[in-house]
C-alpha cells in the first residue's frame, strides 16, 4: 500500500506530464499506483521511484497525452450528444407548436414595425446569444475558483461562437443586399415568413444551448462532490 507522501508525489508527476485536470490526474494515480503495488509485490527489490519509472514506460512515447486527448473527445461528443437531444426534445410536441406560433408573430412584428423591428429583433437575440455566453462563463469561473481544480467536463467545449453566426450573417447581408432584402420583405409574405421562421429555431435551439450548459453544470457539481467524497477537500488538492 502506498503511503500519503507517495500518492502526492504521483498527483505532482501525472500534473508535471502536463495533465492538468483533476479527474484525469486522480483516475492516473489510481492505475499508477495499483500497477506500482503489482511491480513492488513482483520484484521487491524496486523502490517507489524505480516501479514508477517502469509502469510510466509502459504509456509510450505519448506517455499521458493520448489519454487525455481521448478523454477532451469523449467530453466533447457527450456534451453534443446532450444537446441534439435538448434540440430534438424542442422539435416534438407539444413544444414544436412554439415555433410556428412564434414564427407567426414575429412575422406581423416585421410587417408593422419594418426594417427598425427587424433591427431590433437582431439587438435582442444577439444581448441574449452574449448574456448567455456571460452567464455560461462566469458559472464556470465559479466552480472552478470554488474548487481551485480544472475537470476535463469543465471545459464546456460546446459553448461555442457558433451562437454568433447568424449575427456575422447578417451583417454580411446588410452591408451587401441592404436594399434588396428589406424590399423583399416589404413586398413578399413568403420573405418575411421564411425569416421569422429562422429567428423562430433559433430562438429554440439557444434555448437548448442553455439547458445543454444547465445540465453539464450538474454533471460537473457531481464529479466535484464524487472526487471530494473520495479524495477529501478538493480546495488543498494535492500538496
Amino acid at each position: 500500500m502506498l503511503s500519503d507522501d507517495q500518492i502526492q508525489e504521483l498527483y505532482h508527476f501525472v500534473e508535471k506530464k502536463q495533465v492538468r485536470y483533476y479527474d484525469i490526474q486522480t483516475e492516473l494515480v489510481s492505475h499508477l499506483s495499483s500497477a506500482i503495488e503489482i511491480r513492488m509485490k513482483q520484484d521487491p527489490g524496486l523502490d517507489f521511484a524505480q516501479a514508477l519509472e517502469k509502469v510510466y514506460k509502459g504509456y509510450g512515447i505519448s506517455g499521458f497525452s493520448q489519454i487525455v486527448r481521448e478523454k477532451e473527445e469523449a467530453v466533447t461528443e457527450s456534451q453534443r450528444r446532450i444537446f441534439y437531444q435538448f434540440v430534438h426534445a424542442q422539435f416534438r410536441l407539444p413544444v414544436l407548436l412554439m415555433i410556428p406560433v412564434t414564427a407567426f408573430l414575429l412575422e406581423r412584428i416585421i410587417f408593422y414595425g419594418g426594417e427598425i423591428a427587424l433591427a431590433i429583433m437582431f439587438i435582442s437575440l444577439l444581448l441574449g446569444a452574449l448574456l448567455l455566453t456571460f452567464i455560461t462563463g462566469a458559472r464556470l469561473r465559479r466552480i472552478r475558483k470554488q474548487h481551485s481544480k480544472q475537470l476535463v467536463i469543465a471545459r464546456y467545449l460546446y459553448q461555442s461562437d457558433w451562437i454568433y453566426a447568424p449575427f456575422y450573417l447578417a451583417v454580411i447581408g446588410n452591408f451587401l443586399y441592404r436594399k434588396e432584402f428589406y424590399t423583399m420583405l416589404a413586398e413578399h409574405t413568403a420573405a418575411r415568413i421564411i425569416t421569422a421562421l429562422l429567428l423562430s429555431v433559433y430562438i429554440t435551439v439557444l434555448l437548448a444551448h442553455y439547458r445543454t450548459f444547465k445540465k453539464v453544470v450538474l454533471q460537473i457539481e457531481e464529479v466535484f462532490s464524487n472526487l471530494q467524497t473520495k479524495n477529501g477537500n478538493l480546495t488543498s488538492g494535492p500538496v
